[in-house]
């Protein structure tokens, strides 16, 4: 059954993937994530963005640690259907409030802002922001201390959003005022990136337990892929 699932996904038989996916469900039959993002990956090119979430929500309930990878393909395709309360929503399950912040979340982090800014949502990619600064105590810099281009495009897209809505006449109420903030916030950030850069480029990088974990279960996610070509 598992075989014919991921034949249909590559064969884009979005149908007959959600059917199969269906009876492993309710036989409560356990999926790697490989499986899980096939699946996801399918229903987004059939334009079934619906069916992709509930499939993530069976993911998440299974108790595996997903991949930065699928979270940025989750994001991407909720960014596409402008919908910045999902992507938002999606951050807080990979990154808790009660976790740390740490280098290992950079990336999903700037994709998490730059979404939430390509779906007018700029006070939500400002409490993102803040939050993520909060949780690490005032040093986010120094997780990005090697990423101070990727916040300076954040910047330019900040810029560009909020000049296409003015022209356009979308940029109502405090919607201008949250664009600001959201610009101040990240001008800051580049700032302290810039002034951290120096000290934190010398020797290399070292990576934590989770973040080894993360590489590997990534990498063994790309290798039931391959297989499965």
């Amino acid at each position: 059954m598992i075989a014919k699932l991921i034949q249909a996904c590559q064969l884009n038989q979005v149908t007959k993937a959600w059917a199969q996916y269906e009876k492993l469900n309710r036989m409560r039959i356990p999926l790697y994530e490989g499986v899980y993002k096939l699946i996801i990956e399918c229903c987004m090119r059939a334009q079934q963005l619906g069916h992709a979430l509930l499939v993530y929500e069976t993911l998440k309930g299974s108790g595996q640690r997903i991949s930065s990878r699928l979270v940025i393909l989750l994001m991407e395709a909720c960014a596409r259907e402008q919908h910045g309360d999902k992507v938002h929503a999606i951050w807080r399950d990979w990154c808790p409030p009660h976790e740390a912040v740490t280098p290992r979340s950079v990336e999903v982090l700037l994709v998490c802002i730059s979404a939430l800014i390509r779906t007018m949502s700029p006070d939500l990619a400002r409490d993102v922001l803040r939050d993520a600064m909060a949780r690490t105590d005032g040093s986010l810099a120094s997780c990005l201390a090697h990423s101070e281009v990727d916040v300076e495009e954040l910047l330019l897209l900040n810029e560009s959003v909020a000049d296409e809505a003015r022209a356009n006449g979308t940029l109502l109420g405090d919607l201008a005022e949250r664009f600001e903030e959201l610009h101040e916030s990240l001008e800051s950030l580049r700032r302290n990136c810039i002034a951290d850069s120096p000290s934190s480029s010398r020797g290399k990088p070292s990576y934590s337990r989770f973040e080894v974990e993360d590489l590997l279960m990534e990498d063994v996610d790309l290798d039931l892929e391959l297989a499965a070509r």
